[in-house]
């Protein structure tokens, strides 16, 4: 894995657990997501970000990877860990309190914000 660039975080925010949460997860219509990526903290931006989202498929949640082209360098020189650990679960669909514990053990900073800033 490559060194963090300077001034910037390797993290992620759940949205159901942010202040936004009802109106984002209805609006994607979707159990969870989670953004994650290389911030910099106080709201100074990203270098890349992607996302893993819970959706219901029949009768059983699934995760499903989302990446846009921009961030794919990112999400394989940044994040090749949570891949990893990701790929050990062997098809196992984590919840999303095991994704978050699993990002947490990869050093990730939760940065979800609870309450509403102004």
């Amino acid at each position: 894995m490559k060194a963090i660039p300077e001034g910037f975080v390797r993290g992620f925010h759940q949205v159901s657990k942010a202040w936004y949460c009802k109106s984002s997860l209805d609006i994607e219509g979707m159990l969870d997501i989670f953004s994650v990526g290389l911030y910099m903290p106080g709201g100074g931006g990203t270098l890349g970000e992607f996302s893993v989202c819970w959706e219901q498929l029949d009768t059983t949640p699934s995760a499903r990877l989302r990446v846009y082209d921009e961030s794919w360098e990112v999400l394989l020189e940044y994040f090749s860990d949570m891949l990893q650990a990701m790929a050990d679960l062997k098809g196992k669909t984590p919840t999303p309190a095991e994704f978050n514990a699993m990002l947490l053990r990869c050093g990730m900073q939760d940065l979800t914000v609870l309450v509403r800033p102004f």
